[in-house]
């Protein structure tokens, strides 16, 4: 695999690195994570509402949603993601 061809995902970032790594001759992953750092509670969480917003907006307004969907098509297509289920144009 070479490198300038490789996309990994967040979902699977220790296979992905693994076999990134044997493809350039590197050392597999060591998770170096520590349970303490990275961890915000008070900011990670969606505390503005923002994304039950965005959620209610693109319910109501299904070609919006199809819209957004069609300009990302290609992008879960590249990363290999499922395509979530156009609305309907009607």
């Amino acid at each position: 695999c070479a490198a300038t061809h490789f996309v990994g995902h967040v979902e699977t970032v220790q296979t992905d690195w693994d076999r990134l790594a044997k493809g350039l001759g590197l050392p597999a992953f060591q998770d170096v994570r520590k349970e303490d750092v990275g961890q915000h509670a008070s900011t990670s969480g969606d505390v503005l509402g923002r994304r039950g917003a965005l959620a209610a907006v693109l319910e109501a307004e299904p070609l919006l949603k199809r819209g957004i969907l069609e300009l990302l098509a290609l992008d879960y297509e590249c990363f290999g993601y499922d395509m979530p289920t156009l609305p309907s144009k009607a």
